[in-house]
């Protein structure tokens, strides 16, 4: 399951929120979920900058079990977008750092 919601702020300036849930066996386990957001800031039409933070938390799940507690993790990020055009072909490379 995946939710993107995306923000305005102004012409160049927005705010992003996603949710991720992911399920093993099916949707019998729940295996992971994460939610990022990050502020975005359009520096030029083909590049984007953003800074974000991101909650993470695996899940107890499969048998044997891969870990016996859950385990969360939160990380500050920084991404950097690049998008190129070439006829009805979009290129999209991001460069990101995780802390």
């Amino acid at each position: 399951m995946h939710y993107v919601g995306k923000k305005m702020l102004t012409k160049k300036l927005s705010f992003t929120l996603e949710a991720y849930m992911r399920f093993a066996n099916g949707l019998s386990e729940k295996q992971q979920h994460f939610i990022p957001t990050s502020f975005d800031y359009q520096f030029k039409k083909h590049f984007i900058g953003s800074v974000g933070f991101s909650h993470y938390n695996t899940h107890v799940y499969g048998s044997p079990a891969i870990n016996n507690r859950p385990i969360p993790e939160n990380h500050p990020w920084l991404l950097c977008t690049f998008n190129h055009q070439f006829g009805d072909l979009k290129l999209t490379n991001r460069v990101r750092n995780e802390f």
